[in-house]
């Protein structure tokens, strides 16, 4: 496979009335994720041609995703990539390393916490926010992050305790209202304790992806 550069897509303006939300095919809009009343940040791209499927026969090969603490400037990547063949370990080492630096830039950090591989099982599957600072999450293959617009969020329903995830969901967010993040789209997420959130977090979830999918994902986390 030969690296080649992103392709991204043009903007895709949010309506009026939802700041809370960002979204551009510029990478420096997770910068934003460190500004007041900022839940979420969205950059918009596309992965090089071939990626996709590069990663999907590499994941093969992982049973399970690697999960530990990352020093950001002159951490080894190895151990995350191992097995990859060198053209794809090289595309895929340069973007975590981007994407890990432009959220500890936001975080004002020099580490986070870095998972990457193949998953295969559904986690988080209930709507949510996490007890964070801030996460970034990009989906390489399979099904992207779900998350909603806070204007779409009941949070009184986010609180009260359910018997069902299905109904808890519906409840929390209408159906038609979850956004759904494209394979190679970057998403950053405010928690909790990020000191501008107000103790509130970006609403979000992973996609249910049942028996016989993998996804392979990058989430880096600013504790």
């Amino acid at each position: 496979m030969h690296a080649a550069p992103i392709t991204l897509k043009g903007p895709r303006p949010l309506p009026a009335g939802e700041l809370p939300e960002r979204a551009s095919s510029s990478p420096s809009v997770l910068a934003e994720l460190a500004e007041p009343g900022v839940w979420t940040a969205l950059w918009e791209r596309t992965l090089p041609p071939g990626l996709t499927e590069a990663l999907e026969a590499w994941a093969l090969g992982r049973a399970e995703p690697l999960e530990a603490p990352f020093v950001v400037l002159g951490g080894d990547l190895g151990p995350w990539l191992d097995g990859m063949a060198p053209p794809l370990r090289a595309w895929v080492e340069r973007d975590v390393r981007d994407l890990v630096s432009r959220l500890a830039l936001a975080g004002r950090t020099d580490r986070v916490r870095l998972l990457f591989g193949p998953i295969r099982d559904d986690r988080c599957r209930r709507f949510h926010h996490d007890y964070v600072q801030m996460r970034m999450v990009s989906t390489y293959v399979g099904p992207g992050t779900e998350w909603a617009a806070e204007r779409d969020v009941d949070r009184a329903a986010m609180a009260r305790e359910w018997c069902c995830v299905d109904d808890a969901n519906r409840s929390i967010v209408a159906p038609e209202r979850v956004r759904h993040a494209r394979v190679g789209e970057v998403v950053g997420l405010k928690g909790t304790a990020h000191p501008t959130s107000g103790g509130r977090g970006a609403v979000h979830r992973s996609p249910p992806i049942g028996e016989g999918v993998t996804r392979v994902v990058l989430i880096a986390t600013v504790s």
